[in-house]
């Protein structure tokens, strides 16, 4: 269940990025998925509703145990941090209770089925470059122990992976690799290395803007377009816009967006698949309006300014959609597969 995404996609990826939710998507044996998705019209304060069901056709588990890991062998553009919002969140396990939860890397998970494991002992290795173990160094993690039991209002709920993640949010723009020595049923005691790669901060160059003509209504919409060096989209949020108004070349006071005359209202506050945010404005008789619109990933918010005036101002550049397989490190996946035989490969 994922509450108040604005797609099916972002439902997922969240869902994928929640390291307990995610062991469901990662099993071998799923065939089917189905999505269903429940809102009220506006005004209502009732956040949308995702709900994933998920099938296999081959229950119970049957042949040799498979090891999937998660960021996938050769995956790039991995996020930085542990996300917020999973519940239970299983950095409580990391503190004392009542403690504030740290801000650590994103979740590294490897997962088991057909056997229950156990003892694990985990690194994680920052290299200078990919494929080679030349000039390594360690990045202190913590581990949350397969079989540590989360209490919930709602029951009790296991850890059946291994999990782990770096003490701090990753670096961008680096290879890493992990290490999991784990005992786990006929597989006995063994070594699973694979590497993966961090996406970029985002960046003030990272975003551009369109502004609309006036609508019959004085509307205008102004589309935020967030992509990387390489012209992929990425998920980003909105959270605020700060404006001041020019009427007859005297200005306003800078003032929060929160309705009143002129307006602003958020139309897509998540970016969408294309990249894409969007707001509208009316300007009410404003001759120029400039904004200050501040935008955030998983790491540090970013404020860029936004010019809207009568006139508009283009069409939105084109990007990559987030949709489209994602490079990956060349080799990884097959040496992966070839140390450890049955497996799936899942890239982001």
């Amino acid at each position: 269940v994922s509450e108040g995404s604005p797609n099916a996609r972002t439902a997922i990826d969240g869902l994928i990025d929640a390291p307990l939710h995610r062991h469901a998507l990662m099993d071998p044996r799923l065939t089917s998925i189905g999505i269903g998705h429940a809102s009220e019209p506006e005004p209502s304060t009732v956040l949308p509703t995702w709900v994933i069901d998920l099938a296999s056709r081959n229950r119970p588990w049957t042949g040799p145990p498979a090891v999937v890991a998660y960021p996938g062998p050769g995956q790039m553009r991995v996020p930085l941090k542990f996300p917020s919002g999973e519940v239970p969140d299983p950095r409580a396990a990391l503190v004392t209770p009542g403690s504030p939860l740290p801000d650590t890397g994103y979740p590294i998970t490897l997962h088991f089925f057909g056997c229950t494991p156990q003892d694990a002992e985990v690194h994680l290795f920052r290299s200078i470059q990919a494929g080679t173990r030349v000039g390594e160094t360690e990045v202190p993690v913590a581990l949350v122990p397969p079989g540590l039991v989360l209490q919930t209002p709602t029951g009790d709920r296991p850890i059946e992976m291994v999990l782990f993640m770096a003490r701090m949010p990753l670096a961008p723009l680096s290879a890493f690799r992990a290490e999991v020595t784990v005992t786990c049923g006929t597989l006995g005691r063994a070594t699973y290395s694979w590497e993966f790669a961090t996406r970029a901060n985002l960046k003030p160059a990272n975003i551009s803007s369109v502004v609309g003509r006036p609508d019959l209504e004085g509307w205008q919409t102004v589309t935020l377009t967030v992509s990387d060096a390489d012209g992929v989209a990425m998920p980003v949020q909105g959270t605020r816009i700060d404006a001041e108004f020019r009427f007859e070349n005297v200005r306003t006071g800078s003032t929060p967006a929160t309705g009143g005359a002129p307006e602003l209202d958020w139309t897509e506050r998540v970016s969408t698949v294309d990249g894409r945010l969007r707001f509208r404005i009316r300007m009410r008789g404003a001759a120029r309006a400039d904004l200050k619109v501040t935008v955030e990933d998983d790491t540090v918010p970013v404020t860029v300014p936004v010019v809207v005036e009568a006139t508009g101002s283009g069409v939105p550049r084109q990007v990559r959609s987030s949709l489209d397989p994602f490079p990956v490190m060349p080799g990884a996946a097959e040496q992966w597969i070839a140390s450890v035989g049955k497996t799936a490969v899942f890239g982001r």
